[in-house]
């Protein structure tokens, strides 16, 4: 909320009009100056202006809004306000100034205070359009459908119903300009705004299929749902085209020790109809990259006759068999392996398209103790609550897209892929991407995006790129750690996996599964890996 302190930092100028040279009857609204540089770290950022207008800071120096009614449910209408054509924009920056940093914006009000220099010319304030006064967002959009507004409407209309709320604001009210309707938390539950010129009447084009790779030995369910009715997919990965996904409640919820878990289902079709055609859950689906050709192993393990995490483990082995034994330094094959499968069952994507990904809802409310910090929710509390819950604890996470306070429903997400990345965008919307990033692990290791400078880069977000580009670079992610994080590799080597899952993980429960995939994989290994013994020599 903006009090009569933000009034003090209306900056002495504005963005003169004048008439363009030519254009009779027309006129140029000239650059006001640049962004104040308080402003700039703050770009993605949103401000409430003191009634139930939510506006974002953009990088570009500009302002979008959005409105939200207390009518609102999913609707909402947009306007953005550029730094090259609105007179308002050097009053949005004072406004966005005291309430990102009110201490700066007060710091800024004293050095304003001394005496004024000779006036400049003034910006002649354009008057506002006959909607702002008693102007209705239902009203508008009820034009918008009907076909007699257009997009362009958005904006002039909306700019002239805020001026009332900026001149109040600006102009040194003593409380907080209070405009009817719902006021939204700090950051503003509002859906992203739409701006265009004209109305697109064109026709929508259809979704594009997704081509994606089923792996070799794939579950393959005749139902989205049912897993009593399965068959396998060929032992080598088969291309396939996704033609639906459907996201439903896991009936046993094993995904870490979370009760509440979802999965996808994924209705894959290779080309000729035939060879694959049904369903597949997580797991069941990745990129054709995830299977390329320097990975694999030169030694392959039959997999006719192995089932459960014997086929699993066997499956990894023969796809990412070559690259474990280049990169596994000091670590036995069986422990690199079965760290790889507990982790991610070996794959470095999933159905999405994207890294195997793991958002984790407590990191984002407070993580300070980690490599990169995070406490975004601890400083926004009230948006937090609206859409993610709990404040602690690694299980039993969900989200609410619409938020609670909106009446939107709560959803867990972990075990489905496309929720995963459903609630990193919610993340990104309320905070920033390179936050939401931070409290997420990812590819085939699941490293944590806070440990983005011990893998070598310079934040989660080039991090998450590189491993979304390069499948060697994700693998690199689970090596990289055990490598360079302190007594990780020496209990690998001690056979602790219950040490080594509470400095990996931060748990202890994942040393027993850790143990039961290296004594699965162990004697496959001694059966079909083992180099034949030489000849003996002849006298």
């Amino acid at each position: 909320m903006l009090t009569s302190e933000a009034a003090t930092t209306r900056p002495t100028t504005a963005a003169p009009v004048t008439a363009s040279p030519g254009a009779a009857g027309k006129s140029t609204i000239l650059p006001p100056p640049a962004i104040p540089p308080q402003l700039i770290k703050h770009a993605g950022q949103r401000f409430v202006d003191g009634g139930h207008y939510s506006w974002r800071v953009e990088s570009t120096g500009d302002f979008t809004c959005v409105a939200q009614p207390a009518s609102a449910t999913k609707k909402s209408v947009g306007a953005k306000v550029t730094s090259k054509d609105a007179t308002q924009w050097p009053a949005l920056c004072a406004m966005a100034l005291a309430a990102l940093e009110p201490a700066a914006a007060a710091t800024t009000a004293q050095a304003t205070a001394a005496p004024a220099a000779p006036a400049a010319p003034q910006a002649a304030q354009p008057s506002a359009p006959p909607a702002a006064t008693g102007f209705s967002i239902e009203g508008f959009l009820a034009e918008l459908t009907s076909g007699t507004a257009s997009l362009i409407d958005v904006g002039s209309q909306l700019v002239g119903a805020v001026s009332d709320t900026i001149g109040a604001a600006i102009d040194g009210l003593t409380g907080p300009v209070e405009a009817p309707g719902v006021t939204p938390s700090e950051d503003g539950p509002c859906q992203e705004p739409v701006f265009g010129s004209e109305p697109d009447t064109s026709e929508p084009e259809a979704p594009q299929a997704k081509q994606m790779v089923v792996p070799g030995n794939a579950r393959i369910y005749v139902n989205a749902g049912d897993k009593t009715n399965k068959r396998r997919s060929p032992a080598a990965p088969t291309p396939v085209t996704v033609l639906e996904t459907r996201t439903l409640p896991k009936t046993v919820a094993n995904v870490g020790s979370d009760e509440k878990a979802m999965e996808d289902w994924n209705h894959v079709q290779s080309a000729d109809k035939t060879t694959v055609d049904g369903w597949v859950k997580y797991g069941g689906l990745t990129r054709e990259d995830d299977f390329a050709p320097d990975l694999a192993a030169k030694l392959l393990i039959p997999t006719a006759g192995l089932k459960d995490t014997a086929l699993d483990i066997a499956l990894i082995w023969n796809e990412k068999g070559g690259y474990i034994d280049r990169v596994r330094g000091e670590i036995e094959r069986a422990v690199a392996l079965a760290v790889m499968y507990v982790e991610s069952r070996g794959l470095a994507f999933t159905g999405t398209a994207a890294p195997v990904t793991r958002f984790e809802v407590h990191h984002l409310f407070s993580s300070t103790d980690s490599p990169l910090p995070v406490d975004w929710g601890a400083k926004h509390v009230a948006t937090f609550d609206n859409h993610f819950r709990p404040h602690a604890g690694a299980n039993d996470h969900e989200m609410n897209e619409t938020g609670a306070a909106e009446g939107g429903a709560w959803t867990p997400f972990h075990g489905s892929a496309t929720l995963e990345q459903a609630a990193i965008r919610l993340a990104t919307t309320l905070a920033d991407r390179e936050t939401a990033l931070r409290c997420a692990s990812f590819g085939a290791g699941q490293v944590m995006g806070s440990n983005a400078q011990l893998e070598g880069y310079g934040s989660a977000t080039e991090m998450y790129d590189a491993m979304n580009g390069d499948v060697h670079k994700n693998l690199d992610g689970l090596f990289t750690f055990i490598a360079k994080t302190p007594g990780a590799l020496d209990a690998l080597k001690a056979k602790d996996y219950a040490k080594f899952g509470k400095i990996y993980n931060g748990s202890t429960s994942y040393g027993p599964l850790i143990a039961a995939a290296v004594d699965t994989f162990t004697p496959l290994e001694a059966k079909h890996l083992a180099q034949p013994a030489a000849a003996p020599e002849q006298p």
